[in-house]
């Protein structure tokens, strides 16, 4: 007999929106089905931009990105380099932890973007993307030696630098997830736990690359692995009475074509670009952006703590040199640019090298070492660039972006991080791409790693459906740490 305390189920996957959710339930996915048959789900308002790093923290914390602090991996610096960051639990606390001092045990396995373990012996854990897994727990290092779960999560380096493909990808996705559940099921057989957490990120990185006219060949196999999961967890929710909950950070779409964002604030006057070689290739390079598999290592590999640690100067001194040697610049009629490449002494407003539906824009002030703009000037130039942006359009006279905001909206001023002054949200099937440039395109097809990107909204659900009372309408993803917390300790 299980005690007297409420039991919860949590599964979380990555970028799974409402619409993979209704076809997944037409197609004879049983897990799915019953969930959408006999509980409740919704779609459910991630934050802004709709990325991991700065998703998932909101959903285990209850907490907006301005409170727990968390950005995407990668913040800029005031010299405009990169630097590495991740969710810090000590900022605001994941909901598994407030039930460990409450005296619940918890299973968490792979939750993205925490990549430091706790310490309470309430909590067996095993960190997920993007750096390699770590665990807390003999038993846990065990299984995941049996059954040989120790691979990083990333497969972009793989993909882009022609090591894999897509369908070998999927296969390795397919057999990680498999893994990844036998470990959970026999924890879950074998503990008795108040609350159980296993995500999968896999939906995600695989979906960047997937979503193309054959995305169900490539996407379902996985999700029927973990629809398979689903179903042993509905199993059990029946036979122990218990409460079962799905969440997602965000959602995924088809990209029809990006917006070459840079392209447009040069045009536009905003921006300006040192003088680099632009010349125009017909040559089709083999391999993929050596910049980003560089980048990939740094980030998921040991040397990401000792990168973190590198004066400011020589970030910048390191970046400059990889990107001289390592990027292919040429590539048909499309250039890859820098912040490196911009020209800082007359810049205004540049947009953050991350490739993504939200555009992250910043003024480029006296926060950083060659900010140009006052700050009397700032907030003119702001609202210019805001009215310049709702009114993009493209070639058809169709609006370019949904909604455009402010960046004191949603981060105020914030002293952890320089944040972005404006964010701008494109319409269905667009992605916003910074870093390609053309002096004569601001549109271009997605390439391989753009097949898909992320939505706003993602998905939220419970079974079954009468186990607790949640209003359901607007939604959103901050809203779930505390329906977790009141559901098992009865307040808010």
């Amino acid at each position: 007999m299980y005690s007297l305390k409420k039991k919860i189920y949590i599964l979380g996957i990555d970028a799974l929106p409402m619409w993979i959710l209704k076809d997944l339930a037409k197609s004879g996915f049983s897990g799915f089905s019953k969930i959408m048959k006999n509980g409740k789900v919704a779609s459910a308002r991630s934050v802004v931009p709709p990325l991991t790093g700065f998703a998932w923290p909101s959903i285990y914390t209850g907490k907006e990105p301005k409170e727990h602090k968390a950005n995407n991996f990668f913040v800029i610096n005031k010299n405009y380099t990169l630097d590495i960051t991740f969710y810090d639990p000590k900022r605001a606390k994941p909901f598994w932890e407030q039930l460990a001092e409450a005296g619940y045990k918890s299973l968490i396995i792979t939750p993205p973007a925490v990549v430091k373990l706790p310490k309470s012996e309430k909590i067996d854990m095993i960190t997920g993307f993007p750096l390699k897994q770590k665990t807390n727990s003999k038993e846990l290092a065990s299984l995941m030696k049996r059954y040989s779960f120790n691979e990083v999560e990333g497969i972009e380096k793989d993909i882009e630098g022609l090591h894999a493909s897509l369908n070998q990808i999927t296969k390795k996705l397919k057999e990680n997830i498999r893994k990844k559940v036998k470990i959970a099921e026999y924890m879950i057989n074998k503990h008795e736990y108040d609350l159980v957490f296993v995500c999968f990120s896999e939906t995600d990185e695989l979906g960047h690359f997937a979503m193309g006219k054959e995305w169900k060949r490539f996407m379902f196999p996985i999700l029927r692995e973990i629809d398979s999961f689903l179903a042993y967890l509905v199993k059990r929710v029946e036979e122990e009475n218990s409460l079962l909950m799905l969440i997602s950070d965000h959602g995924m779409q088809k990209i029809d074509y990006k917006f070459l964002i840079t392209s447009w604030l040069i045009k536009k006057r905003f921006a300006y670009l040192k003088n680099i070689d632009i010349a125009r290739s017909k040559k089709k390079k083999k391999g993929g952006e050596k910049l980003y598999v560089l980048r990939d290592y740094l980030l998921r590999s040991k040397l990401s703590y000792i990168y973190k640690l590198l004066p400011l100067s020589f970030k910048h001194y390191l970046m400059n040199f990889a990107e001289k040697f390592l990027v292919e610049r040429q590539k048909e009629e499309y250039v890859k640019v820098y912040t490196s490449d911009l020209d800082m002494v007359k810049t205004k407003a540049f947009a953050f090298m991350t490739i993504d539906p939200v555009c992250e824009i910043f003024i480029n002030d006296k926060r950083f070492v060659n900010g140009i703009v006052s700050s009397t000037d700032k907030e003119r130039i702001k609202r210019e660039l805001i009215r310049e942006l709702k009114m993009a359009k493209d070639g058809k006279g169709n609006k370019l972006f949904q909604r455009v905001w402010d960046g004191k909206e949603f981060y105020g001023e914030n002293k952890v991080f320089i944040n972005p002054d404006i964010f701008a949200y494109a319409r269905n099937n667009l992605t916003i791409d910074p870093i390609h440039y053309s002096e004569t395109e601001l549109f271009m097809k997605p390439e391989a790693s753009r097949k898909g990107d992320h939505m706003l909204y993602g998905i939220f659900g419970f079974y079954p459906k009468r186990r607790i009372n949640v209003k359901l309408k607007d939604f959103k993803i901050t809203e779930f740490a505390p329906i977790v917390l009141k559901y098992e300790l009865g307040k808010e």
